[in-house]
């Protein structure tokens, strides 16, 4: 699995410094790590660009969160 969590990880990066480059508080990433939530089109983008990351990335990842849970 290549969640969100996983390119977090693999960033060096906690949900703490994601939370506040992204403006998305930490209590709504780890709802979207922990397949949840699936977030509105403005949190991804926010996500994906504290990340560094194309959005599509971002949203594949966040997809396959949310699959594993079905």
């Amino acid at each position: 699995m290549n969640g969100l969590k996983q390119i977090r990880d693999r960033k060096l990066l906690t949900q703490e410094q994601v939370a506040s480059v992204s403006g998305v508080s930490v209590a709504t990433l780890s709802r979207i790590e922990n397949g949840r939530v699936v977030p509105k089109y403005k949190t991804l983008r926010a996500i994906a660009e504290s990340l560094d990351l194309p959005l599509e990335t971002v949203r594949e990842a966040i997809l396959s969160e949310q699959s594993s849970f079905l």
